[in-house]
């Protein structure tokens, strides 16, 4: 009872100003109030979203917390004779609440970000978390081991973000041995010993990395691991998904490497062009390669070689491009190449073209033809006006009366349609993988659920009939012998009044399978 009492009490008490010291006063950019004494630990640290906003809360240590409800407001203290960092937690409906802690030490705003951390409550619902050190690096090496772990443990599938800190090595062991397939991610951060102890840890981990990010803010892109230990990260076999950009001499080919299952790569159009593009190992059968900068041709050159080094690796099931250019039409030769590339890699199923400024516009009708003969692709993204894709949208209809498994989509997962006849063709597709994938059951119970089809969704539509029983002839063959067996049962029981065979579903299989409909 005394616990539920303490937790009810008031969290904060105001320090009247007559009562402040210099260093308490709170030093909001643009105002704010006299700054807070904490009185209690929060229940929870979404707890803060009740309060309101532009708090400044005093800390025994010296350091003093300001909380906003923002990721970023131009009230916030910036001082560039102190060390400063801010740590935001994310949660739904675009709840925030953002400590900005400012000291005279790099350990004591460490410490002040413990127990902010620590107060965090198994599970408090958030789905996104950032350290970052604030004007410059911060040395991180005050957040011991048993605060990392926390940070971790309270939410392990969130993403985690770290942005211009510095670890040391057993910060670096803890981050990488967390037996949770968790979301990590280093922006601008440096590691004490080059990253040595944080990939050694990774190399020795049996159970899988969730996701593990590199990357960089600043225009010379300064790597947190050596130059010698990110050619070992590209070896551990144990990372899904690795995020990287902005590498460099023979680091920007090597990632390709990576041995992980989904690689997803920032790079520049100049290392594309390398003759050792193809001749590189590319790993990942999951390929996002964002390309960045250059003129047209060097561009084109760039983008050609790229697709034909894609067209003989030939493993990939997902591919996701994007090149950041000012506006260009695509070259047709490039068209031709990534149609020459998508057959080569006969088990793709996702080809995506994210937002840029490339316009692919005048060779749609190319593109989709190339595309039509594919059998394992089954999503095509791209961004273009709906006049690309023929009058009244001939080129896209031709494509999915061909091809039912494709699906055309826009980046933001929208069809693209004409709300009538392409819905309707997408309809009988979604009708016709649904009766494709009822061929892996057991003929006993595919039997009832194809009867189950028949009787619910095709008995009044034609197309669907026919797909269903073209698919399952085995199926029918039952049907028949089984009005057969009926019949001839039916002569010898003299006594008994004829029989009529009806197509009745089994208990378990009375309702039609959900892809069906």
């Amino acid at each position: 009872m005394s616990s539920d009492r303490e937790n009810d009490s008031p969290l904060l008490e105001l320090i009247p100003a007559d009562r402040c010291k210099s260093q308490q006063v709170a030093r909001w950019t643009e105002f704010g109030p006299s700054p807070y004494k904490l009185l209690r630990e929060p229940k929870t640290m979404k707890e803060w979203i009740n309060y309101g906003n532009y708090l400044g809360i005093d800390h025994a240590n010296g350091t003093m917390s300001y909380l906003t409800r923002c990721s970023y407001d131009r009230r916030n203290p910036l001082d560039a004779t102190q060390s400063i960092l801010s740590l935001s937690i994310h949660y739904a409906r675009g709840e925030m609440v953002q400590f900005t802690i400012v000291g005279s030490t790099d350990n004591a705003v460490a410490e002040t970000a413990t127990f902010w951390i620590t107060a965090e409550k198994l599970p408090d619902g958030s789905h996104d978390l950032c350290v970052c050190g604030r004007g410059g690096f911060i040395g991180f090496r005050g957040a011991q081991a048993p605060c990392l772990k926390h940070l971790l443990q309270v939410a392990p599938s969130r993403w985690v973000e770290f942005r211009n800190l510095v670890f040391n090595a057993e910060q670096a062991v803890t981050l990488a041995t967390r037996p949770d397939q968790i979301k990590l991610s280093f922006m601008d951060c440096m590691f004490e010993d080059g990253g040595t102890a944080f990939v050694t840890a990774l190399q020795e981990r049996q159970s899988p990395f969730g996701l593990l990010s590199f990357d960089s803010l600043t225009t010379e892109g300064k790597n947190s691991l050596s130059d010698d230990n990110m050619k070992l990260l590209f070896q551990v076999g144990t990372i899904n998904e690795l995020l990287l950009s902005r590498l460099h001499g023979e680091l920007a080919l090597l990632a390709f490497s990576a041995k992980v299952d989904h690689l997803d790569y920032t790079a520049s159009s100049a290392s594309l062009l390398s003759a050792d593009l193809q001749s590189v190992n590319m790993a990942a059968k999951k390929l996002t390669v964002h390309i960045t900068n250059s003129d047209e041709s060097f561009l084109t050159e760039a983008l050609v070689a790229f697709w034909r080094r894609v067209a003989a690796v030939g493993h990939f099931v997902e591919l996701k491009i994007t090149w950041a250019s000012d506006s260009l039409d695509v070259p047709e030769r490039v068209i031709h190449e990534i149609i020459h590339a998508t057959r080569n890699n006969p088990d793709l199923k996702i080809l995506a073209f994210g937002e840029d400024e490339l316009n692919f516009e005048p060779h749609m009708e190319i593109l989709l033809e190339g595309l039509k003969d594919h059998k394992n692709l089954s999503t095509f993204i791209i961004d273009v006006y709906s006049e690309s894709l023929g009058p009244d949208y001939s080129h896209l209809r031709k494509l999915i009366s061909h091809n039912r498994n494709i699906v055309v989509i826009n980046t933001s997962d929208t069809i693209y349609t004409d709300g009538s006849t392409i819905d309707d063709l997408y309809s009988i597709n979604r009708f016709y993988r649904g009766s494709a994938d009822l061929v892996i059951k057991p003929l006993t119970l595919r039997a009832s659920l194809v009867a189950t089809a028949l009787t619910e969704i095709a008995s009044n539509d034609f197309r669907r009939s026919a797909l269903l029983l073209s698919q399952h002839v085995d199926a029918l063959h039952e049907f028949v012998l089984f009005a057969d067996l009926e019949e001839r049962l039916g002569d010898s029981a003299c006594s008994r009044p004829k029989r009529t065979m009806r197509i009745q579903p089994c208990r378990a299989t009375k309702r039609a399978p959900k892809f069906l409909t």
